[in-house]
This record gives structure tokens, sequence and C-alpha cells, in this order.
């Protein structure tokens, strides 16, 4: 098993700094949740607001809802049972750039 230096970074701000009670790494969904059409519904609309958002939108691209649920998995997951807060965050690290046109526009 190999440690992934952001990924342990994350972790101990969400523990330490956003003081998460709950927090794992690579958080996968399991295949076996049944999802119900009122919380797909919920889950949607949350999406379409913000995607809506003129500054959260681009998270996204191109995403569509589908996609995002089959997403593989939340690199960091924390929980704050205090704040009622959730984080969910992915870290990724292009060394060469991710090729979005010029380099300031994929930092």
């Amino acid at each position: 098993m190999k440690i992934e230096i952001a990924e342990s970074l994350i972790f101990s701000y969400l523990k330490h700094i956003e003081c998460c009670r709950i927090v794992q790494t690579n958080w996968k969904a399991s295949g076996q949740w049944k999802v119900t059409t009122h919380g797909k519904q919920n889950a949607q609309k949350l999406f379409d607001e913000i995607k809506k958002h003129p500054e959260l939108g681009k998270i996204f691209k191109g995403s569509n809802f589908d996609q995002l649920l089959q997403q593989a998995e939340i690199d960091v997951l924390g929980l704050n049972l205090e704040e009622n807060t959730i984080f969910g965050i992915d870290i990724a690290f292009h060394n060469a750039g991710l090729n979005y046109g010029e380099k300031e526009e994929s930092a």
C-alpha cells in the first residue's frame, strides 16, 4: 500500500483544522446500496443548483449527473458532526498539466 502524501495532508487538515470526527481516504459507495427515487431526485436537484452557481458550476466541467454517480471514489471524506458539515475532496496532481489550453488555464 503506497502512501499518497496529498491525501495524508488533507486527512490531517480535515481532522485537526476542520475538526472532522470521521475522516476516511479513498471512500467508495457500495454497489449494493439501494438508492430510492426520492433520494436520487434530491441529489439531482442539488447537482443542478451547484451547476448553476457562477463560482461552483465549473467544478463538474462537462460531467452530467449520472456520470457523477458512477465516479470511482472520493479521495478524502470528512464529517464534522458538530457543524453538520461534509467535506468530499478529490486530489489530483498532473506534472505535465492537463492540456486544457494555456498553462495558466490548466493550473
